[in-house]
């Protein structure tokens, strides 16, 4: 279905500009994946992602899942409060040490509980101990209605705005990518 979509790019030149929640390091526990799992990330982006219509990835298959993984300088972090798993990010360095905070998210019955500040908080905070020189993410008017609000509040600023007429997958069509992700991952490991 045809609709028109905003997308606001966002960045943090400085660590200096950043706006920590009030003790965001203690607020959750954080933890890397490593060595880099394709189907962590795949569960993760179908978790916090299909209630946003997150498609992107959807259309990649197990093994591509896995390139991706290992082609890029892709880093994955899951987030727990009291050893429930609440929500994940990706972190992303790139040339110069850009870091892009590629993906990010609570899960669903996770949100409405303050912890999507803290949350971008320990991305934030992860991105600049990668070393980064300048962190940038995306959002639009498809993600959460208190996406952009947390991350000016978190010191990001604007430095991109596009709207454009974008062909959003409905439930069904996200469905069946998702079903021949799990086809592939099952043909992959049925011989083990």
């Amino acid at each position: 279905m045809l609709q028109q979509v905003t997308t606001t790019s966002l960045q943090m030149n400085s660590i200096k500009e950043f706006v920590p929640t009030l003790d965001f390091d203690k607020q959750l526990q954080i933890m890397e994946v490593n060595p880099a799992d394709g189907f962590i990330n795949f569960s993760l982006f179908v978790g916090v992602g299909l209630v946003w219509n997150w498609e992107s990835r959807l259309k990649l298959s197990f093994e591509e899942w896995q390139q991706y993984l290992t082609k890029t300088k892709l880093k994955t972090y899951l987030a727990f409060k009291d050893k429930t798993l609440v929500g994940y990010y990706e972190l992303e360095i790139q040339d110069d040490n850009n870091v892009e905070i590629k993906f990010f998210g609570l899960l669903p019955s996770q949100i409405g509980k303050k912890l999507g500040g803290h949350l971008l908080s320990n991305a934030i905070n992860t991105a600049w101990q990668l070393g980064a020189k300048r962190v940038w993410v995306h959002t639009c008017n498809l993600d959460h209605a208190g996406a952009l609000k947390n991350y000016q509040a978190r010191g990001f600023l604007p430095y991109k705005t596009l709207t454009q007429e974008e062909d959003i997958p409905q439930k069904e069509e996200l469905y069946q990518l998702i079903k021949n992700y799990l086809s592939g991952y099952v043909k992959f490991y049925e011989n083990i």
